[in-house]
């Protein structure tokens, strides 16, 4: 059927970019088991400047920078920070920054929920 023509599309477009596959059913938790809600997995390092062991740091992948130093990722903690914006968060914040559902400055407490986040879980 076309339904899971769709569904087999976006398994193989999901797949290609480097998530892991999961199931429409799959919960939060499990999602997070599939490595898909990790912050790696949304950034090319390579664009960042690794400053320690588990820290990098550059231009923001997703608005511009004037400074080229105003995005900071903790993989160890799978976090950001966006100096520009005192913004930050985790993995699904910074997907949902990506995906134009939030944009940096609005990020905060609460800002992902409701609709935003009904949607964020469809994207995923």
């Amino acid at each position: 059927t076309e339904i899971e023509d769709l569904q087999s599309l976006k398994h193989q477009i999901l797949d290609k970019a480097g998530y892991a596959v999961q199931k429409e059913t799959d919960t939060i938790e499990e999602k997070a088991q599939h490595n898909l809600f990790k912050i790696e997995k949304l950034l090319d390092l390579t664009k960042l400047t690794k400053i320690s062991e588990y820290e990098y740091q550059g231009p923001h992948p997703y608005h511009d920078s004037t400074t080229d130093k105003n995005f900071c990722v903790n993989l160890k903690s799978d976090s950001w920070y966006c100096f520009r914006h005192t913004s930050g968060g985790g993995p699904m914040q910074l997907l949902a920054i990506k995906e134009g559902l939030l944009s940096c400055e609005d990020v905060k407490r609460g800002a992902l929920k409701g609709a935003k986040y009904r949607k964020l879980l469809q994207i995923s």
